[in-house]
């Protein structure tokens, strides 16, 4: 009965589309939402924003993941016929990649880079910066010759080394420090250089959690080493700075992907995109206890807790 389901599904998809690229007329797509909180809502925004202009015939329909049980939510995606389906966040994505193949996929805030890497119907726009983008936000705070400690999950071991190579080229110290257990977490802080300016963590690394948050935050502020996180909560919560996405802009990204994938490219033809436009927040409270002065030219332009 479930592979019968699920054979029906791909046909209807795949007649839907083939149906619309034959015609111009009734553009739509259907965004689903992990879930409605801010950066998602931004992200929509954003969408609209990059057909208001010179593509307001596109009708744009909304669900949320959590709208209807995973059968109803398909048949309701379906009814809808959308050209492409735009799945907001990691969970709207794996449902997509599940339940709605091959029905073309535009993505956006994904932290798994290899749900869409593996997938033939899929590009979009991932979670994290790019390496070289993540480098330049670090050198922007610390001077030449500072040490930077990475803490990493072991499988990730060739994209730390890359990040210390491109650091390298920077000027900046990276110490690599890979994490197995979340348990040994403070005894690894504990052991870390004494010249370390700052530690960081890759956004999808999985160490970097709100169950971790306090570890990480007193251990930062009691040993006045910066915690650089990965999102302007986290400078909220205390850490010093964060490197923060604009979610609008993620958007429009997005939108100008969708409409490659409505001119009839493939999701194979559109490259997988990090976020362009990076902003930075600082915790002011927390640069007076550890004697931090920002640089001006960042504190100015920067999003400020205190």
């Amino acid at each position: 009965m479930i592979r019968t389901f699920t054979l029906t599904v791909c046909l209807l998809v795949c007649c839907t589309f083939s149906a619309a690229t034959l015609s111009n007329s009734a553009l739509a797509i259907t965004v689903l939402l992990s879930q409605e909180t801010a950066p998602y809502r931004q992200v929509l925004q954003g969408i609209r924003e990059s057909f208001a202009i010179r593509h307001p015939d596109i009708t744009i329909h909304v669900k949320r993941l959590d709208d209807l049980e995973p059968l109803s939510l398909t048949q309701k995606i379906l009814d809808q016929a959308p050209q492409v389906l735009v799945p907001i966040g990691q969970k709207a994505t794996d449902f997509a990649l599940t339940h709605l193949q091959p029905l073309p996929v535009c993505a956006a805030l994904v932290l798994n880079e290899s749900t869409l890497r593996n997938a033939a119907n899929a590009t979009g726009v991932l979670l994290r910066f790019a390496l070289p983008d993540q480098i330049r936000g670090i050198r922007a705070i610390l001077t030449k010759n500072q040490s930077l400690a990475l803490l990493y999950r072991p499988e990730q071991q060739v994209r730390a080394q890359r990040f210390q190579a491109l650091a390298r080229e920077q000027q900046l110290t990276v110490t690599l420090h890979p994490v197995t257990d979340l348990a040994e977490l403070l005894p690894l802080l504990e052991s870390l250089p004494r010249e370390t300016a700052l530690f960081y963590s890759f956004a999808d690394s999985g160490i970097f959690t709100p169950p971790a948050a306090k570890t990480l935050l007193l251990f930062s502020f009691r040993n006045r080493i910066p915690l650089l996180g990965l999102s302007r909560e986290w400078a909220k919560a205390g850490a010093l700075f964060a490197l923060e996405r604009d979610y609008i802009d993620i958007g429009r990204q997005c939108g100008e992907q969708i409409l490659g994938l409505l001119n009839g490219q493939s999701p194979a033809e559109l490259t997988l995109a990090s976020p362009r436009q990076m902003r930075f927040a600082f915790n002011l409270k927390t640069a007076r206890h550890m004697k931090f002065t920002p640089p001006d030219t960042l504190l100015s332009h920067a999003e400020h807790f205190d």
